[in-house]
C-alpha cells in the first residue's frame, strides 16, 4: 500500500515532472576561471537554459576560489584549529590541507556538471532533500544538481554545492551524515565535503552570504 503522504504528493510530482520536460536545457562544452585562472576550466554544462548564467558563474567561481591561496589557507587554519576535535578527526585524519586542495583542484578540471528535474527529482529533493550527487567525479563527472534545489540557489552556493560533490569525488565523507535516525548535523556541516563547500561560498561571497546551513565552528 502506497503511504498517504507519497500517494498525495504523486499528482504534484506528475505535474511538476510534465513542466521539467517541457523546459530546454542549455549546453556549453566548459566554464574557465578567471585570469589569472583562465587556462583551468570546467567539462560541460548541461543545466536549465534559465539558469545558464548562474552555472557558468558557479564554474568560474569554483575555480577561481579553489585555486586561490586563501582557500588552501582557509582549509589549514580550520583543520588546525579543530585538530583535537573528537568528533571530527575520523572525517578528517590521514591528509593535509595541501592534499586536500591538490585533489579538489585535479578533479574540478574537466568535471562535467548536469542539472535536470522530473518526477524522480523532485521526490528524492522533497522527501530526502537531495540537492546534488556527484557521479563518477574521478572520470569527469558529471556532478548531478537536483533542478529543483537548484531554484533556490545563488552562483555561490552552486559553486559551493559543486565542491562539495567534487570532495566525495577524492574520497572525502561526511560520516556524520548518516541515515534518518543517525544524522548529527552539527558535526556533519563541519566534515570535508560541507565545510570545503561552505568555504568556497563564503570567499566567492567575501563572507557576506550564507543562506545555506553551514558548520557552526567556521
Amino acid at each position: 500500500m502506497i503511504d498517504r503522504r507519497i500517494s498525495a504528493l504523486l499528482p504534484v510530482a506528475l505535474s511538476l515532472s510534465l513542466a521539467a520536460c517541457g523546459g530546454a536545457n542549455a549546453y556549453v562544452d566548459h566554464v574557465c576561471g578567471s585570469a589569472p585562472n583562465a587556462d583551468k576550466c570546467t567539462g560541460d554544462l548541461d543545466v536549465p537554459s534559465a539558469r545558464l548564467e548562474d552555472f557558468e558563474r558557479a564554474g568560474r567561481l569554483a575555480i577561481d576560489v579553489v585555486y586561490s591561496d586563501r582557500f588552501t589557507d582557509e582549509v589549514r587554519q580550520f583543520m588546525v584549529a579543530h585538530s583535537s576535535d573528537a568528533d571530527l578527526l575520523g572525517a578528517w585524519a590521514g591528509r593535509s590541507a595541501e592534499q586536500i586542495v591538490a585533489g579538489l583542484r585535479s578533479s574540478l578540471v574537466g568535471v562535467r556538471v548536469e542539472s535536470a528535474g522530473g518526477a524522480r527529482r523532485w521526490f528524492a529533493f522533497k522527501i530526502y532533500g537531495t540537492i546534488a550527487k556527484e557521479g563518477a567525479v574521478a572520470s569527469g563527472g558529471p556532478v548531478e544538481i537536483n533542478s529543483y534545489a537548484a531554484r533556490g540557489m545563488s552562483a555561490a552556493q552552486l559553486a559551493g554545492t559543486i565542491v562539495h560533490e567534487v570532495a566525495h569525488g577524492i574520497g572525502l565523507t561526511h560520516p556524520h551524515m548518516g541515515g534518518p535516525l543517525s544524522k548529527d548535523w552539527s558535526v556533519a556541516l563541519c566534515e570535508p565535503p560541507y565545510l570545503l563547500g561552505a568555504i568556497v561560498e563564503q570567499l566567492a561571497t567575501n563572507h557576506s552570504e550564507t543562506a545555506l546551513p553551514h558548520c557552526p565552528r567556521l
